[in-house]
């Protein structure tokens, strides 16, 4: 969706929205709302976020965003799993399940960077794609020559997408984040043109894409929910 994103505004607005008839829109509307128990879905990021060193690398200049976050517990039967464990079973969902297949092989098929970030040095100048890589990414590397690896923590990972030089970035964070008996897992998204304040997309075409990415967004999210129950 980002890579899309990223050259939405070069496409005439009407074919860009006629390819999401109203019925398919509906239906995915309803699947991504109903996949994932207790799922809560805002047009707001965590402030330990909003101040990480992470947005400030795609946002040097604190423009105006894009935003929301995704967030539902973690399931009960998870209980005995590490922070990290979940963390790392998420975030193979995520980037590895159906929602994100077709961006998968075009990306992959691209075989080329198309993320560039100058506070965020690269570890190695080999992109990832398979999923036993994906399960041990670390600061620098980049995942499928689109998604650059920020900060690794504990409980968290952030995904630099875009060229902080030029019209477009943005930032993922995954997180899990509460008590022991009370964790939950979120996913929290900025988008921006980080050159020019504003300079993303505003008005009703701002309010359509994200409305079509906040399905994309928790359609995705259930996908990472699902690798995670299912290796409980």
């Amino acid at each position: 969706m980002e890579f899309i994103l990223s050259r939405v505004k070069s496409l005439p607005a009407a074919t860009f929205f006629l390819a999401a008839p109203p019925a398919v829109v509906l239906l995915l509307y309803t699947v991504s709302n109903t996949s994932v128990p207790n799922q809560l879905y805002t047009h707001t990021i965590p402030h330990t976020f909003r101040t990480s060193k992470s947005l400030h690398t795609v946002n040097p200049r604190s423009y105006g965003m894009l935003m929301d976050t995704v967030e539902a517990p973690v399931p009960a039967s998870c209980s005995s799993c590490s922070d990290r464990e979940v963390l790392a079973r998420f975030v193979q969902g995520y980037w590895g399940g159906w929602t994100f297949a077709s961006e998968r092989r075009l990306l992959t098929g691209l075989g080329k960077r198309i993320c560039a970030f100058t506070d965020a040095p690269l570890r190695t100048d080999e992109n990832i794609t398979t999923d036993s890589e994906i399960a041990k990414l670390r600061r620098g590397d980049v995942l499928f020559g689109a998604f650059q690896i920020l900060d690794v923590g504990e409980c968290h990972v952030d995904f630099g997408f875009g060229n902080s030089e030029g019209g477009f970035a943005g930032c993922h964070r995954f997180e899990v984040y509460g008590f022991p008996s009370e964790r939950r897992m979120r996913v929290a998204h900025v988008s921006c043109n980080p050159t020019k304040d504003g300079g993303l997309l505003g008005g009703w075409a701002g309010s359509w894409v994200m409305g079509l990415h906040g399905i994309y967004a928790r359609l995705l999210f259930a996908d990472g929910m699902r690798v995670v129950r299912s290796k409980a």
